[in-house]
């Protein structure tokens, strides 16, 4: 029997439920929110939907965390927006609290599930997902840069080139392209291709004031990959232990998704530019996480 949880049933959360149903055969799928009644209308609503799939999963909702036993893969997206009058301290010490208590939950009833962190910031919110677990990162791993890797093919099919190309490290403003493994068939302008991929999330928040098909897209690529034991290579937020120079932080990096979780971290070997920008996102990751009480 496979069992999908999700911690949180906003706009994220539930399109990586939709998205689950369309990629993966199912058996189970278990949506937790504080909100009870809105998980509850969506877990109905997801019902139909795979009903249109010709599928039957058992879809169960509420606010009780027990719905998650036996679940082979947890989602979360559990995290709070910043509002007005917030620093991003207190954003950040807030979101980490919520963190803590779905970590704790998760793996009291579901105790052999994998983690995948999605809220943000999600490099920080995974490293600390993995530090409150005390588990092996092969079982918490986060979203991440896959998330980013998608818009950059998105943008490189455009201008014409080819779409093998990964975008690494921290899933903010010093995300970089892998430049030096990147095979597109030509030379793109990778300063304006970076810029444009940065436009594209602002455009999308201006636009709409969320984000929800890539990011569910993507993770739902990711749950597919754990439960069909696919091996797919995809940058992932990794704590990472010493790989590219690195320790004490989570950011996206190659790494291969199976039945056994996080199977392995894939050290490409980086150009020097691409390597000391990876290691200085890493940087400012450290010092957000030093900030912190875990």
């Amino acid at each position: 029997m496979t069992k999908l949880g999700f911690v949180g049933a906003g706009q994220v959360g539930a399109t990586t439920a939709f998205s689950c149903l369309h990629q993966l055969d199912v058996d189970a799928l278990a949506l937790v929110d504080i909100q009870g009644d809105y998980a509850t209308g969506q877990s109905l609503d997801l019902a139909a939907a795979a009903a249109g799939l010709g599928k039957f999963p058992d879809v169960e909702a509420g606010d009780d965390y027990a719905l998650l036993d036996d679940a082979d893969v947890v989602v979360t997206t559990a995290g709070m927006p910043r509002k007005p009058g917030m620093d991003r301290l207190d954003l950040l010490e807030k979101n980490v609290n919520i963190t803590r208590d779905v970590v704790e939950s998760t793996f009291e009833h579901a105790p052999d599930a994998h983690l995948l962190v999605v809220a943000n910031p999600v490099d920080v919110l995974t490293y600390a997902a993995w530090k409150i677990s005390g588990l092996n990162r092969s079982r918490v791993f986060g979203m991440g840069s896959w998330h980013d890797s998608m818009r950059l093919r998105y943008v490189l099919n455009d201008e014409g080139f080819g779409t093998d190309a990964f975008m690494l490290g921290e899933h903010g403003e010093s995300m970089l392209v892998a430049k030096s493994i990147a095979n597109v068939g030509g030379d793109p302008d990778w300063a304006d291709v970076q810029e444009k991929i940065r436009g594209l999330a602002m455009n999308i928040i201006e636009k709409k004031e969320y984000t929800n098909w890539a990011p569910g897209m993507a993770t739902a690529n990711m749950v597919k990959s754990l439960i069909e034991n696919e091996k797919r290579v995809m940058p992932t937020s990794t704590v990472l232990q010493g790989e590219y120079g690195i320790e004490g932080a989570s950011l996206g990096v190659p790494s291969v998704l199976g039945e056994n979780g996080l199977e392995r971290v894939i050290e490409v070997e980086l150009a020097d530019e691409d390597l000391k920008q990876l290691q200085d996102g890493a940087n400012k990751l450290k010092k957000q996480i030093g900030e912190l009480d875990l």
